[in-house]
């Protein structure tokens, strides 16, 4: 394919021009992308299958400046259509299989980045042939103890918004990757909350509704880039095995009692990523007695985070790192009408703490009724308060007076 490409140094310098001209320049990404020509060679590059013969120093630069190429236009909506097209993001996906060392860290961001650019964006491969392949090769990445940080930071990132029935085989070596740094956290977390005579916090965590302390700020920030990232992926991951497979899992218990140790914490994206995982996992592989004890741990972390991003226009803005980019079922209020629709008990809990006063305030601060139209984003955070009010106003009459 592509047999026009020359892999030489003259090409490469071509390409490396185009890049300087575009990056960080609208007027020249509009004439690039206008040009369906110039724009499908890009395509085409990544597409192309290097001869036997052939300077694969030269070819890899080649591939990685047409991927870097491709990722600018990936950071806004105004070339939405082109970026959402089956043929940009089946080359993506690809290229990514045929060459991984040079083109997954770049192409898994690009992913990241064009999915998140709508709310209720997913990556479906159920009609995409090479599936299979995809989900071994972002296997193998995460299996690879010499994979990077930021390679498996991506990797697990991109999870949450892919739509495959092949997905349930990830959820192993992000266990295994996870259980590593977990060794050191659950110690902490034990030494914190529990003494060699008395172990009764540990012991009873499973019974218990309320969560224990935290390890310190210090190790949970030195671990927050690995571990957030792993917690979300396995957050969709649990949702995926129980719906398509139908299986139950059981969370160890170390893991489990470093996780409720977690929502505890003060790193927005180490507290969002437990609080995730263990709402998916209660929700779908807990029986409803033990549904409630997790959710009443759950609830007071989740309800502070709300209140922190009340005023905020999207969930992407309570993270404390902008790589982090996440489908809106990862979003606070969207797990919070999850849990209520869930189990009615936790709306006396709401109401004793004030939350109809808070969703209620969310709703007026962000709806202007003399607005002709709303983001999707800020329709979605709509949605979720007036679905939480109707739970908690279906549960008792007194509850359906104080919300009207």
């Amino acid at each position: 394919m592509a047999s026009t490409i020359a892999i030489t140094e003259s090409e490469l310098k071509s390409l490396k021009d185009l890049k300087g001209r575009i990056l960080g320049n609208d007027t020249e990404k509009n004439k690039l992308i206008n040009d369906k020509s110039a724009f499908n060679s890009i395509l085409e590059i990544l597409s192309f299958d290097a001869p036997s013969n052939a300077d694969f120093s030269i070819f890899n630069n080649l591939q990685r400046e047409a991927a870097i190429i491709l990722q600018s236009f990936s950071f806004d909506k105004n070339h939405l259509d082109t970026l959402m097209s089956d043929s940009l993001l089946l080359t993506l996906i690809s290229s990514i299989i045929k060459n991984p060392s040079v083109l997954a860290e770049i192409n898994l961001k690009t992913l990241i980045n064009i999915r998140s650019l709508t709310p209720e964006s997913s990556l479906d491969l159920s009609t995409y042939k090479n599936e299979d392949l995809f989900i071994e090769t972002l296997y193998n990445i995460l299996n690879n103890g010499n994979s990077s940080t930021e390679l498996c930071f991506d990797t697990c990132v991109l999870i949450p918004f892919i739509k495959s029935t092949h997905l349930p085989k990830l959820y192993k070596p992000i266990v295994k990757r996870f259980s590593i740094i977990n060794s050191y956290i659950f110690r902490q977390a034990l030494f914190h909350n529990n003494t060699a005579e008395n172990m009764s916090n540990y012991e009873n965590c499973q019974n218990d509704t309320l969560s224990p302390l935290p390890p310190s700020t210090t190790t949970i920030d030195t671990y927050s880039s690995d571990i957030a990232p792993m917690l979300y992926a396995l957050a969709h991951l649990i949702e995926v095995i129980y719906l398509e497979k139908g299986k139950i899992i059981s969370l160890p218990k170390p893991m489990y009692y470093t996780l409720t140790s977690l929502i505890n914490s003060s790193n927005l994206n180490v507290k969002l990523s437990s609080i995730n995982l263990l709402t998916h996992y209660t929700i779908y592989h807990l029986s409803p007695g033990k549904r409630h004890i997790n959710f009443m741990k759950i609830v007071p972390s989740l309800v502070s985070i709300i209140e922190k991003s009340k005023s905020l226009k999207s969930n992407q803005d309570i993270l404390l790192s902008s790589s982090y980019k996440l489908s809106r079922k990862m979003s606070p209020l969207y797990l919070l009408s999850k849990i209520t629709e869930c189990d009615e008990s936790i709306n006396h809990y709401l109401v004793n703490t004030d939350a109809i006063e808070l969703i209620a305030s969310i709703i007026t601060d962000n709806y202007n009724p003399k607005e002709k139209f709303l983001s999707e984003n800020l329709l979605y955070k709509i949605s979720d308060c007036l679905l939480i009010l109707s739970c908690i106003a279906s549960s008792i009459e007194e509850y359906r007076s104080q919300i009207t």
